[in-house]
């Protein structure tokens, strides 16, 4: 029987190993044709031998058109740690000539991950230009870690250099702990080339509210603006931005600091800002709100019945003056679909038997409780036995909860991201898998 080149794509995508498909790419001409296709589709570079390997059938690779295949392009986990390189040798091998090659011939990439070790690649403007303006079907663009004040200086002038070309296809993006990028030089004229935004990621980004009118909220799903200190509420564009992010499904407004408060956002915006969510984001279901001073039982008051409807998933991280009878009587008590729920680095996180073992009683709906580093409290708590049939408590990196014992559906570990994914699947790559689900 013979089977189609989509069937046989099919089966390619499936199998568990890229050995396996390689394999299946010796049968015949048609089988290889198709495999080579699933093979190239997501292209994974993470070590300076793999790398190498690439590199020295980079021609050839070219030469055939298989880059045209390529639709994920993932470099955002590549390190030199471990493999018995040296950071300098693994630079040369990841030069801008090479990156310039492998870029232009994925024609039809549409995800890009680049990840802090291979930074120096893109410092050369033609780099950056083909990302920006030659690569038409590029939806989504996730550049962790810019740190380099000459690669901030060089995608400034990429996109000073272009003034009228639009980057229309470009939906999803993330410059997550991007420190060096400037917000007048950079980050203004970006945003205005944008035509239509879905997920956008400015977390520990040197940004101010006066960003907020240079970009169009409308078509916003995802926004994080976690660790944004520069930002301000009173009398800026954050709030009435926040108006019209009517489609946002979630947001991340957390500004702690290793565990600390650091917002000022005043009790008033607050309140505004809570109330904006209950009106005008009818389809929101996550909010991270941890990390602001001011954040206490009153505020709390102030959740519209309609929004905590809707909630599945809530932080309250580094949240001092919240109370156990606030966050029972003003929460949990009215939150029905409220599956997820973060009180790390809380007083309530702190003491099993007064705080916790009341809240594990009363939750009835929540499957996940993260709480931070109680592993010694729930070892001296008087029947931990008891608990440990209904309630499990697992760490995973930084981060650390109880989980019900009895619901396999979802993994806890992978419930809710602090660094905002770009697509709904949980990333592949080991460091977009740490900054999202361990840091």
């Amino acid at each position: 029987m013979l089977l189609s080149t989509e069937l046989i794509e099919l089966v390619a995508q499936s199998c568990d190993s890229i050995q396996d498909r390689a394999r299946l790419a010796t049968i015949n001409r048609k089988w290889h044709a198709a495999c080579i296709r699933s093979l190239f589709q997501k292209v994974v570079i993470h070590s300076p031998r793999q790398c190498a390997a690439f590199f020295r059938h980079l021609d050839d690779f070219c030469k055939r058109g298989w880059l045209s295949y390529v639709h994920q392009l993932d470099l955002s986990s590549f390190t030199a740690r471990g493999s018995g390189w040296t950071e300098a040798q693994a630079n040369e091998l990841i030069c801008p000539k090479r990156m310039g090659k492998l870029l232009g011939g994925c024609t039809r990439v549409r995800e890009l991950y680049v990840g802090e070790q291979v930074m120096s690649a893109f410092i050369d403007p033609d780099v950056l230009r083909i990302v920006f303006f030659q690569c038409p079907r590029l939806q989504v663009f996730d550049f962790c870690g810019c740190c380099d004040a000459k690669l901030a200086g060089a995608m400034t002038k990429v996109i000073e250099d272009e003034p009228k070309r639009m980057i229309d296809s470009l939906h999803s993006v993330s410059f997550y702990m991007c420190m060096s990028l400037k917000q007048s030089s950079f980050f203004i004229p970006f945003f205005k080339k944008t035509t239509r935004l879905v997920r956008l990621d400015l977390s520990h980004s040197r940004i101010s509210s006066d960003l907020f009118t240079h970009i169009d909220p409308a078509s916003l799903t995802h926004l994080s603006l976690q660790g944004c200190h520069g930002i301000t509420c009173c009398n800026t564009p954050l709030i009435p931005f926040l108006h019209r992010a009517t489609a946002l499904v979630e947001l991340n407004l957390t500004m702690a600091f290793n565990g600390m408060p650091t917002s000022q956002f005043c009790s008033f915006c607050l309140v505004r800002i809570l109330q904006v969510i209950g009106v005008d984001m009818p389809s929101l279901h996550t909010l991270h709100l941890g990390g602001h001073i001011h954040l206490d039982d009153g505020i709390l008051s102030h959740v519209q019945s309609s929004t905590l409807y809707r909630l599945e998933r809530l932080s309250l991280s580094s949240s001092p003056s919240i109370t156990l009878y606030g966050l029972l009587t003003h929460v949990i008590d009215r939150a029905p679909k409220l599956y997820y729920l973060n009180i790390a680095d809380t007083p309530l996180a702190l003491d099993f038997t007064k705080y916790l073992m009341v809240l594990l009683e009363r939750c009835n709906n929540i499957q996940v409780l993260e709480v931070g580093n109680v592993t010694g409290n729930y070892a001296r708590s008087d029947n931990p036995k008891q608990w440990q049939s209904i309630w499990s408590l697992i760490t995973h990196g930084r981060r650390t909860y109880y989980s019900r014992t009895h619901d396999t559906t979802k993994d806890p570990r992978f419930v809710c991201s602090n660094k905002l994914p770009m697509t709904d699947s949980t990333p592949d790559s080991p460091m977009l898998k740490y900054w999202c689900y361990s840091y």
